[in-house]
């Protein structure tokens, strides 16, 4: 675990702590991690959760709150790149990895992320730019439910922009530090890989980078300590 994320985390602890949770006025996507159980009492026979048969020896079970967090990594998917694109530029970054605590709170899955994007390179308008690589986000996440389906929605942590992009070089349009504001989502799969794979769609332009409207795409998979298997319900 990152210090950087540590850091994020611990005070949050503090927190809740303190802080009575009312009940959640409805039921909403909550955060589930496979484990073994009693021998004989679960449905599925490996720690990913992804073959059922009876009396096997591992289940489904329900993340706690936060001070039973549990810490989750996740990568782009084999070939997938993770592109932030305006109307005229766009940066892409062929390498995504994250580190995030998961907990559920007031009957909702939360989470806090420290998610970093390597192998970038600029394209469009922007095409003369080098990128300055990490491109670091610090993010809190909450689930929701939206017409049936399930979305992981990225919010900048305390006042800060999402992120910030440097870019760099002669032949370079905008040279500088530039935020990136606003929120992302990602759309968690379910069925049989539950909450592994997060795709962030296109047409949800939610971020503003340059001072226009942007879009985030990609495909991210997750796992739990030990290959454990994560999932929303």
């Amino acid at each position: 675990m990152s210090k950087k994320l540590y850091a994020l985390f611990v005070p949050l602890l503090a927190v809740v702590a303190l802080v009575a949770v009312p009940a959640a006025a409805q039921a909403a996507p909550q955060w589930f991690l496979c484990k073994k159980v009693a021998a004989g009492t679960g449905k599925f026979t490996t720690i990913s959760c992804g073959t059922e048969k009876a009396a096997s020896n591992f289940e489904k079970v329900l993340v706690g709150n936060l001070s039973s967090a549990v810490l989750v990594t996740s990568k782009n998917v084999a070939g997938v790149n993770a592109v932030l694109k305006t109307a005229t530029g766009s940066i892409t970054c062929t390498t995504v990895t994250d580190e995030s605590f998961i907990w559920n709170r007031g009957g909702r899955g939360r989470d806090i992320n420290e998610v970093e994007f390597s192998g970038c390179t600029a394209a469009g308008a922007l095409a003369g730019c080098t990128v300055a690589t990490p491109i670091v986000v610090e993010a809190s996440t909450r689930l929701e439910e939206e017409a049936a389906k399930f979305y992981n929605k990225y919010f900048a942590v305390s006042e800060e922009p999402f992120t910030e992009v440097t870019l760099s070089g002669a032949g370079c349009a905008a040279v500088g530090t530039f935020p990136v504001t606003g929120t992302a989502r990602g759309e968690i799969a379910t069925g049989g890989t539950g909450g592994k794979i997060q795709k962030f769609n296109a047409g949800e332009k939610t971020l503003k980078f340059l001072g226009a409207e942007a879009e985030f795409t990609g495909e991210t998979e997750q796992e739990g300590p030990g290959g454990a298997g994560v999932f929303v319900k």
